[in-house]
């Protein structure tokens, strides 16, 4: 709990001390030496849970929203379709200065929400957002957005994580001459 209430008071302080900066210096590289919030340790966590926990798993996928398959996996293909979220990993200290951190005490959902937005249009990770619960400090929410180019294929990609429930890794393809396709995938474990 204290560990959490110096991270959020850090990030506050170099925040505050950070807003007078030129935005043109913002644009290319934030100097902001703030810490990033843990967000793999907490999402590592809720994966090992299900590994030790004998939940029914189920996986769901749509195509242009419309259900295609609806079956349950095991903890392996779990992991396997979870790890998505570690990938997009932006704690590293290399990557910090390539986006923007902010805070905010959300009132209307009682959440501690930290977010870190990209600084450049070239990062495959464009957003990150947490929200904890401002009374117990568990982790709510994750949303991460990105987008990844490929022989002339453009996915932007958005992933939501509900702790301890589910989550739901969703592509809205685009194809060179060919009509958008939206792939969804919701996986839940304890959700009630």
């Amino acid at each position: 709990m204290r560990q959490l209430y110096f991270i959020v008071f850090t990030v506050s302080i170099l925040i505050s001390c950070n807003s007078n900066k030129k935005q043109k210096a913002i644009q290319q590289t934030n100097t902001d030496t703030t810490a990033f919030f843990p967000v793999n340790d907490y999402l590592s966590n809720d994966i090992e849970d299900v590994q030790k926990t004998p939940y029914l798993i189920i996986k769901k996928v749509y195509e242009n929203k419309i259900l295609k398959d609806s079956i349950v996996i095991n903890a392996k293909e779990f992991t396997a379709l979870a790890n998505i979220f570690l990938s997009k990993n932006i704690t590293q200290p290399q990557l910090h200065s390539l986006y923007k951190p902010s805070l905010f005490n959300d009132l209307s959902t009682q959440s501690i929400t930290f977010t870190y937005d990209a600084l450049r249009d070239t990062l495959p990770v464009r957003s990150v957002m947490i929200l904890l619960n401002d009374e117990t400090n568990k982790l709510k929410n994750v949303f991460i957005t990105s987008v990844n180019t490929s022989n002339n294929t453009i996915i932007n990609e958005r992933l939501t994580w509900n702790a301890g429930k589910n989550f739901s890794i969703h592509h809205d393809i685009k194809k060179e001459n060919l009509p958008e396709t939206i792939e969804t995938t919701i996986v839940s474990w304890n959700d009630k």
